[in-house]
């Protein structure tokens, strides 16, 4: 249970970052091995994978980088907001 609350926390912040602007296969494979930790866990890929498609619908690759780059103070007014819009169906994916 406490890994889980690592990874959410983890996933917050990385998925606080990333949209349908462009993932290819490479930059989707590098958020889920970082989600994942390095396990191969089923039930770690399925939770992943819901928190990537949320992620990658509302941030780039671009922005999620750049964000996840940042102390979560730096983070703007609007970079915030749209981290909070997509926390709810982050949530769902525990």
């Amino acid at each position: 249970m406490l890994r889980l609350k690592k990874i959410f926390t983890f996933t917050i912040i990385l998925n606080l970052f990333v949209s349908c602007g462009g993932w290819d296969s490479k930059e989707r494979a590098e958020f889920l091995q970082e989600c994942k930790g390095g396990l191969d866990k089923e039930d770690l890929a399925s939770l992943c994978e819901c928190v990537y498609d949320n992620v990658a619908n509302e941030f780039t690759y671009k922005e999620y980088k750049k964000l996840s780059d940042l102390d979560f103070h730096s983070y703007t007014a609007k970079e915030n907001e749209r981290l909070k819009k997509i926390t709810p169906e982050i949530k769902e994916c525990y």
